[in-house]
């Protein structure tokens, strides 16, 4: 099996069952952090053992970070690792600040950042977010995509936060960045 495929098809589903545990009172607060934090180990593991073949990258950039306040990164850390697999030079901010996140794409150029939200409760800082980072993002066309259980039962809700594009995996969303952007270099160079 491929990296992504064990990623994607074994761990993120296991994750998700972790979180429906969570709500339906099976695991606590303990089990889960201890489960993702093990899932996010073995993500470490998998990337150690098949390293990304540099010299693949498409040259185009990607920051990811869970939205401000939220403490699961398990999230972030699996779309990562399936963008720079997908030739995308890629960062990853562990517990970043709305501040943080704008000093970020005022002083370096990205293509995309995407945001992950584990619950709703989350959510309300991110419209905010979203308009700071556009603000001074030094790409003047900058996709931000959002991710996470919270868009999966309600996807409408990326656009009420102000992000140009949401998908329901990984692989999608590399999908959907990679033809949003496309768009957007055409539309650039043919006015």
């Amino acid at each position: 099996m491929s990296v992504e495929a064990l990623l994607l098809d074994l761990l993120v589903p296991i994750a998700r069952r972790f979180g429906d545990y969570w709500e339906q009172d099976r695991f606590d607060f303990v089990d889960v952090t201890m489960g993702l934090w093990r899932l996010q180990e073995v993500v470490h593991e998998l990337s150690a053992r098949a390293p990304i073949e540099h010299g693949r990258e498409t040259g185009r950039r990607a920051l990811f970070a869970s939205v401000p306040g939220d403490q699961h990164t398990f999230g972030t850390i699996v779309i990562e690792e399936v963008f720079a697999r997908g030739g995308w030079v890629t960062d990853r901010m562990v517990q970043a600040t709305t501040s943080l996140l704008v000093e970020r794409v005022a002083d370096e150029w990205f293509d995309l950042v995407g945001l992950t939200a584990s619950c709703s409760g989350h959510t309300a800082t991110m419209p905010s977010a979203i308009k700071a980072m556009r603000s001074v993002s030094r790409n003047p066309h900058l996709c931000v995509m959002v991710g996470g259980p919270v868009f999966l039962t309600d996807p409408q809700m990326a656009q009420r936060v102000g992000a140009d594009a949401t998908a329901p995996d990984a692989r999608m969303a590399l999908s959907v960045a990679e033809t949003w952007l496309g768009a957007r270099r055409r539309e650039a160079r043919y006015g």
